[in-house]
């Protein structure tokens, strides 16, 4: 009867009324009473009076199962509000990437993350060019990708690695691989010299030294490369300086045991056993004659006789002073 049909001029047998007003659904204009006609709802049985439609297909969200129209339904699609029909999620955590405000899970959201898609909460960043090292090729920007890099977190273009054992020298504590560490330390520190000698005690090493002795004479012109010599004497022209040299005359004879260390003398002469041998003895005395009564007598009769070959006049005045001597 009509009294009791919810619908009195529409025939529904079934007396459906989804919205409860007491208007049947065939004849009520708003079947879910969301304030929609339903010929303008896009959720017409669901209220919904936003009437949002993600994917813009004519079906609210409320009732669409895709909601994205990703090809993937709601109940397993991990941004269901935004086509991610790959449904990556890096980190794993049921949250697709697309949707997702940080994709690896580091704490760091992924506007703010050098490295939004690998995780890094120390954003170590070593170029600072705003890719983080864990997912930058080339971490300390200097054109050799890490992998290649022999101090792959210091810039070295050249990739000088004096020791060849793999670790750059701008990387490395022993560059040399003399074992002195750190290079600091080292007063040659890419040239091996584990024994740190140091002649001139200027803090550079004799191995990497030019002037090994400071004299102002480089090594490589100078007589006495490790003694002290400026003037470079060199008695015997050997190239060995007289200040290094065991012979400075070149006489065979070591200066310690040679009488005459500057002057050559190989038969070590020393008349008057001074010490100090003939060729640099500035006394060296003279040999007295001594002649017999016989050799004296014929000395001064043959002078005699050469007076009287004389002029007369020069043989008078020899005569005379003799007498006076006599």
């Amino acid at each position: 009867a009509d009294g009791a049909d919810n619908c009195p001029v529409v025939a529904n047998a079934d007396q459906a009324d989804l919205d409860g007003d007491g208007s049947g659904n065939a004849c009520d204009e708003d079947d879910d009473d969301d304030s929609v006609a339903d010929s303008e709802d896009n959720c017409s049985l669901v209220a919904n009076p936003d009437q949002t439609d993600s994917d813009a297909n004519g079906v609210g969200d409320i009732c669409d199962t895709d909601d994205d129209a990703d090809g993937v339904i709601d109940g397993v699609d991990n941004c269901p509000l935004e086509a991610n029909p790959s449904q990556t999620d890096t980190d794993a955590n049921g949250v697709g990437d697309v949707c997702d405000q940080d994709d690896d899970g580091d704490g760091v959201a992924d506007d703010l993350d050098n490295c939004s898609l690998l995780s890094n909460p120390d954003q170590l960043n070593s170029d600072s060019d705003a890719t983080g090292n864990a997912c930058d090729a080339d971490d300390d920007n200097d054109g050799i990708d890490d992998g290649a890099d022999n101090c792959p977190l210091v810039n070295n273009p050249d990739q000088a690695d004096t020791d060849l054992d793999g670790a750059g020298d701008a990387c490395s504590d022993d560059s040399d691989g003399d074992g002195i560490t750190p290079d600091q330390e080292d007063n040659c520190p890419f040239v091996p010299n584990a024994d740190q000698a140091d002649t001139d005690l200027d803090n550079v090493g004799d191995a990497c030294d030019s002037d090994d002795d400071n004299d102002g004479v480089v090594d490589t012109v100078d007589n006495c490369p490790l003694i002290r010599n400026m003037n470079q004497l060199d008695t015997d022209g050997d190239a060995v300086g007289d200040l290094c040299d065991d012979d400075d005359d070149g006489d065979g004879m070591s200066d310690g045991a040679d009488n005459c260390p500057l002057i050559a003398n190989a038969d070590q002469s020393d008349v008057d056993s001074d010490g100090s041998g003939d060729a640099c003895d500035e006394a060296v005395p003279v040999p007295v004659l001594k002649l017999s009564f016989l050799s004296t007598l014929a000395l001064v009769l043959s002078f005699f006789g050469a007076l009287k070959l004389l002029p007369a006049s020069v043989s008078q005045v020899g005569q005379r002073r003799l007498k006076r001597r006599s």
